[in-house]
């Protein structure tokens, strides 16, 4: 009667290693083959224009650059807004006093947009 016990004890365990460890594991795998596979398809994108509205920059191409750059190659008009140029960002920057980052952070953008394709203007 012990082995038995013994037996149940140990399938047990086994049963709840696999469904606590391997099923997470291999559900995963088969979300990611399928979002892969089956369910990825090439984002389209209409032919309105866009003004993306960025608290400061950086903050532009982090959350919109795909889209910028998709938008772009099609020729598709897009405007950046920012709302503030980021001197308050670095305030108590070790190197930088506050403002010193302005034009920095502009040349940056200005370079980063560039490579996306937008327009200087």
């Amino acid at each position: 009667m012990l082995n038995v016990k013994h037996f149940l004890h140990r399938l047990q365990n086994k049963i709840w290693r696999l469904y606590n460890h391997k099923l997470p594991e291999f559900l995963s795998s088969v979300q990611f083959l399928w979002l892969l596979h089956i369910g990825s398809k090439p984002m389209k994108v209409n032919q309105k224009s866009a003004m993306i509205i960025a608290p400061q920059q950086d903050d532009e191409v982090l959350g919109c650059g795909s889209l910028i750059k998709l938008k772009r190659e099609q020729n598709v008009p897009v405007q950046i807004v920012f709302v503030t140029d980021g001197a308050a960002n670095h305030g108590k920057h070790p190197k930088f006093q506050s403002g010193e980052m302005v034009p920095i952070r502009k040349q940056e953008a200005l370079c980063a947009l560039s490579i996306l394709g937008v327009d200087k203007s």
